[in-house]
């Protein structure tokens, strides 16, 4: 047993002429002493005063690090193995990582991947404090492992980059940026999430042409547009919405003259997972594309098998995945997880390669 837990207070016993002698007497004795008896703090452990970093956070530290990709692979690259760093704002973070949505797992930077099979990757990190307050959405980085020949067995259907926006408070807009380096003749594929609410026909920006419209259930609302780029693209894309909370993302690819076939859709009550139809391909390596919601901020989605994440968003909870089909013909159905039982709705389709 610990005979001062709460501490000692240390005495000097000066009566002896040869030595002195000092004394400890519990700190719990000294409180009894007093009529009434002090306080004693049972909790309280004066050994752990100064424990731990050399940067404790500081008591009630409830907000998150902001977590950044340093550096990480070219857009597009022909190497099978990718290494990225990342820091945190916070000093004494920690980290957890995830390849092309898979289950997170801890890591450090840098993070190094290889044996990559040919196609869109991305990865996802988030930072957590020592506090234990995480990065409510993860810093994220895609990028496309090609070939470098398109008749050499890789797909020439790549995912350049990708954006996205959200809006936590209800407004009547959506703004999404432009992808980066967006050139004439690429195909911007976006997806819109809506809390409840509407897109009229009118509300769609310039351009953009209806892949699926998601809205047989409350919430949430999905739709599908895609446009063929022009030489002179706008800084945003301006979607006209109700007032509601919303959520957009557009991936940009090269390679692709447009969709395949029509979208498939899908929706149903709250569930641990859900699932869109297959659609059927026409060519030999298509860009599978397809756009799962749920009605959570917080909620985790994990991507379809064969498919990897390209954009997720977390305030307005949908995520954009895609994947090569090598063979042209039914693409399956396929299914999105979740973390936790959510209404949801989504739709599926694909992008047919250019003519050689």
């Amino acid at each position: 047993m610990v005979p001062f837990p709460q501490g000692f207070f240390v005495t000097q016993d000066t009566s002896n002429e040869v030595r002195q002698n000092f004394k400890a007497v519990p700190w719990q004795s000294i409180a009894a002493a007093y009529s009434p008896a002090l306080l004693v703090d049972p909790a309280y452990d004066p050994r752990k005063i100064g424990a731990g970093t050399s940067t404790p956070p500081p008591p009630g530290d409830t907000t998150p690090p902001e977590t950044t990709i340093t550096s990480g692979p070219p857009a597009t690259s022909t190497s099978t193995s990718a290494s990225f760093a990342f820091t945190s704002s916070e000093a004494n973070s920690t980290f957890q990582c995830s390849l092309d949505g898979a289950a997170r797992a801890a890591c450090t930077s840098p993070q190094t991947y290889s044996g990559l099979s040919i196609a869109s990757h991305s990865f996802n990190v988030w930072a957590t404090d020592a506090a234990g307050n995480t990065d409510g959405t993860a810093a994220t980085q895609a990028w496309s492992v090609t070939s470098g020949d398109p008749g050499g067995g890789g797909s020439a259907i790549v995912r350049q980059s990708v954006s996205q926006a959200v809006n936590t408070t209800a407004t009547t807009t959506l703004r999404i940026p432009k992808p980066a380096n967006v050139a004439q003749g690429d195909l911007l594929v976006g997806c819109v999430s809506l809390t409840g609410g509407t897109i009229a026909a009118a509300g769609v920006p310039a351009g953009w042409t209806v892949l699926a419209s998601v809205t047989n259930i409350a919430n949430p609302k999905v739709y599908g547009y895609y446009k063929v780029a022009t030489a002179s693209e706008p800084a945003d894309y301006a979607w006209t919405t109700s007032s509601t909370t919303s959520g957009g993302g557009i991936a940009r690819y090269t390679g692709t003259s447009g969709p395949d076939a029509a979208a498939t859709t899908g929706s149903g009550a709250a569930a641990s997972s859900g699932t869109i139809p297959a659609v059927t391909t026409t060519a030999a390596n298509a860009m599978l594309v397809g756009c799962m919601s749920v009605n959570s901020s917080s909620v985790t989605l994990t991507s379809p098998a064969g498919m990897s994440q390209a954009v997720e968003a977390g305030a307005r909870r949908f995520e954009v995945a895609d994947g090569i089909q090598a063979a042209a013909g039914a693409s399956g159905a396929k299914t999105w997880n979740f973390s936790a039982a959510r209404e949801w709705a989504g739709w599926l389709v694909a992008l047919r390669p250019k003519a050689p």
